[in-house]
């Protein structure tokens, strides 16, 4: 989604993480989220799993330099120029200062029709078979957009190792993995 995002505006898409953010040296965090947000480009700037740094402050279970990584990001968050997207499957836990400066877009999980489209997006249609694959069958799989982007590239490469062909039975064990 963010990829897509970031395409529709014709912007690179510069992506981060709470790991990618922190580090174990005083002081470095705060400069590695100090350049992340102030790079001079104009770059939609994408952090997965912000759940994991901007947790809830003053609950007790947030470290004093969690609460100083969070005080810093809100800060920097206030003043880029850029377009900044964040993810997370726990909104619940994160501090009420970030949710008071973002706005919340819920997606919910794709239904079959959606479903559907995605696996005709993922699956490589260059491979042999991979015409063959029953889409709609596989579109009852209850996946995730994410789950059938990692199925299909899982089963490519399975398919390819084997130097085999992509059957849709293939796909639907890779669908399985994925969720399990």
């Amino acid at each position: 989604t963010a990829e897509a995002f970031a395409g529709e505006m014709g912007r690179e898409l510069r992506r981060g993480t709470g790991g990618s953010l922190r580090s174990q040296w005083y002081g470095e965090a705060e400069a590695r989220i100090e350049a992340f947000f102030r790079a001079d480009d104009r770059a939609v700037l994408f952090l997965d799993e912000v759940d994991g740094f901007l947790k809830q402050r003053g609950g007790g279970e947030v470290a004093h330099h969690d609460e100083r990584l969070c005080a810093v990001f809100l800060a920097e968050l206030e003043q880029t120029k850029h377009t900044v997207l964040m993810a997370s499957n726990l909104d619940f836990a994160l501090d009420e200062a970030l949710k008071s400066r973002v706005r919340t877009i819920r997606f919910e999980s794709p239904g079959p029709v959606e479903r559907e489209a995605l696996w005709r997006l993922h699956l490589p249609v260059q491979m042999s078979g991979a015409t063959d694959i029953d889409c709609a069958r596989l579109a009852k799989l209850p996946l995730t957009g994410r789950q059938i982007k990692s199925a299909s590239y899982k089963a490519f490469l399975r398919a390819r190792r084997a130097a085999g062909s992509l059957t849709t039975a293939l796909v639907e064990e890779e669908g399985a993995a994925v969720r399990a």
